[in-house]
């Protein structure tokens, strides 16, 4: 449904236009979780002969897509990821930021439910197995298998909504996720129960499914922190490149060049441009070297500041 949202849309105003009538587009694509998803997208939006390249970041959930303005438009690169199994949408920060709050907050709920409804389970699961043991009545153990039943089944439908949702888009796609093998273990898990408890068994499984999904939750919350993070760093450092230059011209450019080269070639010399009086106090006021007296009579003491500054140096 979104797909043929944006597919309606028109999305040319997100496109980078380059030399060569290449185009390229930075989508924020949902559902990203692993390097199989990085490879099922770069692998699929590879075979379209139009597309020259993808390239999927796993961390802030993007793809950088280039492709031939005159063989492919815009809309078509988001068709191809909706057949691919991946909500894809035009890279927007504020919409980007927005939908990540709100699926952190979504996964904190689930999380929160799965973790209460694991515990109460936990706490029957003890007593059947304390009375597996013993000498407990089948009916009590029943009807302790059917209370598990009427807590874990709905938890279930809620807090593993996430994984059954990927798992659904990558089967209409052809596709395999991880979070496919998470599904069909879960819903054998809890079929499994119910027929046990439905022909009086002595094990059901509610509680290993919730406490599944509670833990597959918490990995799932804290690598949504990790993007969060990931792209607040991302951000910063964006921020920090320059936005303007200033470029000098005339004889400040050719000296900040002379500087530059100076540096890389080695130390640069400094040149003193006192007069010959303050000179001769500093240079009085210091022990000389045994060499360096030969050197300094040389010097002519009535070189003004001028003169260094014009340039001109005094005939010999």
């Amino acid at each position: 449904m979104v797909a043929q949202d944006l597919s309606a849309r028109d999305l040319s105003v997100f496109v980078r236009h380059r030399d060569g009538g290449v185009a390229s587009m930075e989508l924020a694509v949902d559902g990203i979780r692993c390097a199989g998803c990085m490879q099922a997208i770069e692998s699929g939006l590879g075979r379209e002969p139009a597309i020259l390249g993808a390239r999927v970041n796993l961390a802030l959930k993007r793809v950088s897509v280039e492709w031939r303005e005159a063989l492919l438009r815009p809309e078509a690169v988001v068709e191809k990821l909706a057949a691919l199994g991946f909500k894809a949408y035009p890279f927007v920060p504020e919409r980007q930021e927005d939908g990540a709050a709100t699926e952190e907050r979504s996964l904190l709920r689930r999380l929160g439910v799965a973790g209460f409804a694991s515990m109460n389970i936990m706490l029957l699961s003890v007593a059947v197995w304390a009375g597996n043991s013993g000498d407990i009545d089948p009916t009590t153990r029943d009807f302790f298998h059917w209370l598990s039943a009427l807590i874990a089944l709905p938890t279930a439908a809620y807090a593993g909504r996430p994984f059954f949702e990927s798992a659904l888009r990558a089967l209409k796609a052809g596709a395999v996720n991880m979070d496919v093998p998470i599904t069909i273990g879960v819903v054998l898990a809890l079929a499994m129960s119910v027929a046990e408890t439905w022909t009086h068994g002595r094990h059901a499984y509610f509680d290993g499914v919730v406490m599944l999904l509670f833990f597959l939750l918490i990995g799932r919350y804290l690598d949504q922190l990790m993007r969060r993070r990931t792209r607040d760093l991302a951000g910063n450092l964006a921020a920090l490149k320059a936005e303007t230059a200033t470029r000098l011209r005339g004889s400040r450019t050719t000296a900040a060049g002379r500087s530059r080269r100076s540096r890389r070639s080695g130390p640069a010399i400094a040149f003193s441009c006192a007069p010959a009086s303050a000179s001769r106090s500093t240079a009085s006021s210091r022990p000389a070297a045994p060499n360096s007296t030969r050197a300094s009579s040389q010097v002519k003491p009535h070189l003004s500041r001028s003169a260094w500054a014009s340039g001109s140096m005094p005939a010999r």
